[in-house]
Formats: structure tokens, C-alpha cells, sequence
């Protein structure tokens, strides 16, 4: 191998070493670089020294000598007869030996640059897409803009695009939801304006309605002492709003006294029947449910057929929802009509609540959700169904 020599001063040598012939003993020489020309290799291995038909170490193997696999080359030297001959392996697992672990060691680094540079362009791209989607977020929160859509949310990647798809879908709702609360908020101030207005001094009607009934009691007129009973019951609960729930026994209470005053008004020419059962009674509906849609099965089916009739109010369990159904046999409604009851607002000037069958439905969908609401079934000339579906829930339950 080439190194230097032991002994001061230090100066380059062919550094050899190796048993001699026929003997225990070893031989270790050090021979100026200087006499060999061409050696740049560090270390010589497979090198002999040949003068003449004599070769150190050894003789020469003669599989080195095939060519095949071994590659030989001969350095002269500054002694006159006297050379090296170096034996390369060009065996694939030669030069793999050779050159592998620096091939390895440099591919290794090349895959680890690759994979850093991926990695950045990759966290850039995520970075960029998750950005947009954080700001759209920190804008919504800070503005309260809910309308507010952002179309560059939505490209990207699937899933971070399916991200900003939903959360632009969201805002829409959010603002729809929050468009048709702020109107039925505005309805519901115009409705308790209308009630005090009609209010003027409460308790001196409560007393002239109550002196009406106690005089209709001393005077036997069951019919006058039924109405004015009725009538201050129903103005009692109007002035306490109607956005309170109460049980479906004091709903039908309350159905039963506007019951009384408009049999008087008509003379009997509708009746009410009930099929609902004693286990439904104690769950809970909001006040002032069933008394506009009774009303309007008076005013549009039983009054315009001439004759009398039927109004049936029917109460069903279904699953984890309250069905309560409102059939009247009068003149019935045509499908057309009924694709348009919620276009405008379907009560007449004489409901006494105020309160539309649109606004019916929207205050079951905004309380209970937009599963629930009200439902039309009908045969013209035969008989109209109104279905309230409603959660299924009791007090404190």
C-alpha cells in the first residue's frame, strides 16, 4: 500500500509486508515511492512484483491470468527488469464491491434531497389551500357576513376543496336561517302588537267578560255564558303570548272554549269530534297550534259547502314524533291551491290569533327543525287533512 515510512524524516513508500518462503518468518519493507511510476492507488491489492519468471509474493494464481474477469496492468519501475502488475476485478461484483457503497452513499443523498424537495412543494401546497380556508373562517367570525362565499376555497385538493365546498354551503344556511328567524321575530312583534292594542285596559275587560258570564249563569243562557267564558279564557292566554309550549290536554282546553264562541256565532253547523287517546294528553305542543287551522277548516271548508259538517281532530304516535291531524268534510282544496297555501299567508282578517298557516308552519320548523312542520292532504268536494308533525316530548323530558 502506499503510506509513508516509519522512521524520520516521514517520506512516501511502497509499504510491503508478507511471510517468506519456507520459513516462519516475515519480511517488512518500505521502497521509495519514487522508483514506481503510475501508482496513484492508496491500496494495492492482487499486485506482484515480477522480475523475470520470478514474481514476490508467490506465484501468480492463473485465475488471475484468464482476462475474463481480472484486468491486468503493469507499472514500471526505476529498477532495470524489475515491474508491478496490478489485477482489477471487472466482475459485476467486482466493480459493484468497488464502487458500491459510494454509488449507495450517493443515491442515498440524492433520495434525501428528492424527498425534502417534495416535501416542501407539498407543505407549500397544503399550506396554501388550508390558508384560504382559515381566512374565510377568520372573515366569517369577524364580520358576520354568513352570506359570504368564497369560490378559490373550493379548488385544491379533493378533500380540502369537499372542505370548502361544505363550509361555503354552511354559510348560505346559516345566513337563510338566520334571514327567516330575523322575519319571524319581526311577526312575532307585530303579532304582540296587535295583541296589546287589542289589550286597552285588560283587567276592565276580564271583569266586563267575567260580569257577562255571571249574568248569563242568573239568566239560564247557557250559550252567552259558554262564549264569554270562552272569550276571556283565549284573551288571557293570547296576552301571555303564544310561543310557550303546553300539554296537548290544554291545547285542546283552549280549542274547546273558541270552540264555544263560534258555535254560537254559527248555531251548531259544524260539531268537533276528538280521537286522541288519554297516553298522548300530557305531551307537549305549542300554545295556539290547532285553533288557527280549526278556524280555517270553518271558514274555507264547513262554511263554503252550505251545510253542516265535521271537523275531526285526530292524534297519532309515530315512531319519536306527535301526528295531529285536522279533517274537515267541507269543500275540500284543489292540488293546485295546495302547492300555493305557503306562498302568502292564509288567514283572513277575522282570525283572531293573527296567525297564518305559513306562520304556523315556520314556527314548528324553527323549533323543532325542518323535518317537522305542517303537511296538506285534500279531495275537492270531499274533505281537506292538515297534519302537524311535531318531536314527541314531555315536560322535563
Amino acid at each position: 500500500m502506499l503510506s509513508e515510512t516509519i522512521n524520520e524524516p516521514r517520506q512516501p513508500a511502497v509499504i510491503a509486508y508478507g511471510k517468506i518462503r519456507n520459513s516462519e518468518a516475515y519480511v517488512y519493507a518500505e521502497i521509495s515511492a519514487s522508483i514506481f511510476n503510475g501508482i496513484t492507488e492508496s491500496s494495492i491489492s492482487n499486485a506482484y512484483i515480477v522480475s523475470g519468471d520470478e514474481a514476490y509474493p508467490g506465484e501468480i494464481p492463473a485465475a488471475l491470468m484468464d482476462g475474463k474477469e481480472w484486468e491486468a496492468t503493469e507499472y514500471e519501475t526505476a529498477i532495470p527488469g524489475c515491474s508491478i502488475i496490478h489485477f482489477i476485478n471487472k466482475s459485476p461484483m467486482g466493480v459493484a464491491s468497488a464502487y458500491g457503497l459510494a454509488m449507495f452513499v450517493c443515491i442515498l443523498i440524492a433520495s434525501a434531497a428528492l424527498f425534502l424537495f417534495l416535501s416542501v412543494l407539498l407543505s407549500r401546497y397544503l399550506t396554501k389551500t388550508s390558508s384560504r380556508l382559515v381566512r374565510h373562517i377568520r372573515y366569517l367570525m369577524d364580520t358576520n357576513d354568513f352570506g359570504y362565499t368564497d369560490e378559490s376555497i373550493e379548488e385544491g385538493d379533493v378533500e380540502i376543496a369537499s372542505i370548502g365546498r361544505t363550509l361555503n354551503a354552511m354559510s348560505v344556511s346559516i345566513s337563510d336561517l338566520l334571514k327567516r328567524n330575523e322575519a319571524l321575530y319581526e311577526d312575532k312583534k307585530k303579532m304582540e302588537i296587535s295583541m296589546l292594542q287589542m289589550q286597552v285596559n285588560p283587567h276592565f275587560l276580564y271583569n266586563t267578560l267575567e260580569s257577562m258570564h255571571y249574568l248569563a249563569d242568573v239568566q239560564k243562557n247557557d250559550g252567552i255564558a259558554r262564549m264569554s267564558r270562552g272569550l276571556s279564557t283565549l284573551l288571557r292566554n293570547m296576552a301571555k303570548g303564544s310561543s310557550d309550549k303546553i300539554t296537548l290536554r290544554e291545547e285542546l282546553s283552549l280549542l274547546n272554549d273558541y270552540d264555544d264562541i263560534q258555535q254560537v256565532r254559527y248555531m251548531g253547523m259544524y260539531e268537533i269530534a276528538y280521537d286522541v287517546p288519554e297516553s298522548l294528553m300530557d305531551l307537549l305542543i305549542q300554545k295556539f297550534t290547532l285553533q288557527p287551522l280549526v278556524e280555517n277548516a270553518i271558514f274555507h271548508g264547513i262554511e263554503p259547502s252550505g251545510r253542516c259538517g265535521t271537523i275531526t281532530v285526530r292524534a297519532r304516535l309515530e315512531g319519536q314524533d306527535l301526528a295531529i291531524a285536522v279533517i274537515d268534510d267541507g269543500v275540500g282544496i284543489s292540488k293546485e291551491d295546495i302547492g300555493h297555501i305557503f306562498d302568502e299567508r292564509m288567514h283572513s282578517k277575522t282570525d283572531m290569533t293573527g296567525v297564518g298557516i305559513r306562520n304556523i308552519d315556520e314556527r314548528i320548523k324553527l323549533v323543532y327543525g325542518e323535518g317537522y312542520g305542517l303537511s296538506f292532504r285534500s279531495e275537492k268536494g270531499r274533505f281537506t287533512e292538515v297534519t302537524v308533525r311535531i318531536k314527541a316530548e314531555r315536560d322535563g323530558v
